[in-house]
């Protein structure tokens, strides 16, 4: 994917790079050019140009190689190379809108286009563009005629883009990176090397224009509205915080190593110590080819996207804490030929069982997607030990043959430290939650299915415990009991299960021998009917 030529926010972007030369060196003086008969305008930039990009070789040791061409632009021309950056980007725009919104990080009748495009043209105040986009050269920072606000720290902040690309050949390892949801593309390590470019630039701009490190905190679990907008937010807030944790321990020369040698996860910007201190390394999570992942179902089926989330992804879709113990991950998107129907794969592993535990809770918990799901599709979600598998928009013939597929291969290296607890105490979502929290986060593995009839969600979880998670089950058969006996809306079926009826619909709690059932819904008939559906599974 190439997002990173889409990134407005405050800062201005970085594109693909050009292949390095090495001309010989001169001061920023020389390095420095515009056009002739230059606007009023154009010799203020200049002039901020040639000071600044002093400031920006002397704060990176590095010396500019080659001249920077710079242009002021109208907002039509920006938009321009906008367009041709996001059609570069995304050669197929239609395919990567049907595999995010069947992923839940786009919602339906999404604009891809108007998200990263439309949206965020009346934010960006100038670009540095380092390959030839159509008509456009590459080298060049372009600057809107109308940009208000500080151009001194935008100047200093590209420069550091055509600085790094001078040195370190970005076009390289950005062509590495893929395409968006092609074979083999690899999303979160592309949205760790943009946040790790982005980051260096914006904390170069900042400082040598004197503005200090005081950057806005940019909440991207919480404040995003949707996942390309949560990116941006990562490359120009959160990377920031990775990059300064970088120079505060070995200055701007291991700044400039992070080139060689840059973080491979979303993981290692959102938790700087994983990759300054013990390097935690995503595990390889895969998943069968087409042929065999398609063998059980009905007709031909189309691989409509794959790539992986990352804990950046993750943590968008269901919050910083349930995606705090992740270690690797992978997903598919397949569209069936015959009857259009499409459905999505996803596979995680995780620092911990608990860790595990609490992803597939969450998920669950949280319906991702559930507004797209049709009266005959579920969400499966399956827990094996460090594992999950979820599947989307699945219809009840399916997911037995899936899941056997996709379990028969499994994840290799990685294998991440974390607090075995899982961390932190629950949040606090009511009687309900914490109820299922607290035995789900002590499960080793487990079956989960999600359904929607009109506006109801049905949920069943079947969960094999632990020790602590048994410890946990039996204090709340204790609990359950001595309601039933009192009558508080709790009835006892016998044989460890309860049915407990609130303003909500109807709970299902049962525990015998280690395997926890709890389910949710309008009825007891909707109960039942997801019971013997779960035992179909």
């Amino acid at each position: 994917m190439a997002l990173l030529l889409l990134s407005l926010a405050v800062w201005p972007l970085a594109a693909l790079s050009q292949d390095s030369s090495e001309p010989p060196p001169g001061d920023a003086d020389r390095e420095l050019a515009a056009p002739n008969a230059l606007s009023e305008r154009e010799q203020e930039l200049l002039r901020l140009a040639v000071v600044n990009a002093r400031k920006v070789e002397e704060l990176r040791g590095l010396q500019f190689r080659s001249i920077v061409p710079f242009r002021v632009v109208e907002r039509d021309i920006l938009s321009e190379i906008l367009t041709l950056a996001f059609e570069e980007a995304y050669p197929d725009e239609q395919a990567v809108t049907d595999a995010w919104t069947a992923m839940g990080l786009l919602g339906r009748r999404t604009s891809l286009r108007d998200l990263v495009v439309r949206n965020k043209l009346g934010r960006l105040r100038g670009l540095y563009l380092a390959r030839p986009l159509g008509k456009f050269g590459d080298g060049k920072l372009y600057v809107a005629a109308d940009a208000l606000g500080s151009p001194d720290e935008l100047i200093a902040h590209e420069l550091s883009h055509a600085l790094s690309d001078q040195h370190y050949d970005l076009e390289r390892s950005f062509a590495k990176l893929g395409s968006a949801g092609a074979k083999g593309s690899d999303g979160d390590r592309g949205n760790a090397f943009r946040a790790l470019e982005e980051g260096v630039a914006v904390v170069v701009g900042r400082v040598a224009t004197d503005k200090g490190l005081v950057v806005e905190e940019h909440e991207i679990f919480d404040r995003a509205v949707d996942w390309p907008q949560a990116s941006i937010l990562f490359r120009f807030g959160i990377a920031v915080e990775f990059v300064k944790a970088v120079r505060d321990k070995g200055g701007w020369r291991l700044v400039n190593q992070l080139y060689g040698d840059p973080p491979v996860s979303t993981e290692q910007i959102l938790h700087p110590e994983r990759y300054l201190e013990t390097r935690d390394e995503p595990s390889v999570v895969s998943l069968p080819e087409l042929a065999k992942l398609t063998a059980t179902l009905s007709g031909e089926w189309v691989a409509v996207g794959t790539d992986t989330l990352g804990e950046l992804g993750v943590g968008w879709l269901l919050g910083r804490r349930a995606a705090s113990g992740w270690d690797g991950d992978r997903w598919t998107v397949l569209r069936s030929d015959w009857t259009g129907q499409t459905l999505a794969i996803w596979k995680s592993v995780w620092d911990s069982e608990a860790d595990a535990s609490e992803l597939a809770v969450s998920y669950v918990e949280k319906g991702v997607g559930v507004n797209d799901l049709e009266s005959n599709e579920l969400v499966v979600v399956e827990q094996r030990k460090r594992e999950v598998l979820v599947l989307r928009k699945v219809r009840v013939d399916q997911p037995r043959g899936l899941r056997e597929s996709c379990w028969k291969v499994r994840a290799v290296g990685g294998g991440g430290e974390a607090d075995p607890s899982g961390g932190g105490e629950a949040e606090d979502r009511g009687p309900s939650w914490l109820r299922k929290r607290l035995a789900l986060c002590s499960a080793r593995k487990g079956l989960m299915v999600l359904r929607r009839r009109g506006d109801a969600l049905h949920r069943l979880y079947s969960l094999d415990l632990d020790g602590s998670g048994r410890t946990a089950a039996k204090d709340r058969l204790k609990e359950l009991r001595e309601q039933a006996r009192d009558g508080d809306d709790v009835e006892d079926l016998g044989r460890g299960r309860f049915v407990i009826t609130g303003e909500a619909g109807v709970e299902l709690f049962g525990y015998r021998s280690g395997k926890l059932l709890l389910g949710g819904a309008p009825s007891r008939e909707d109960l039942d009917d997801l019971e013997a559906l779960l035992e179909r599974l």
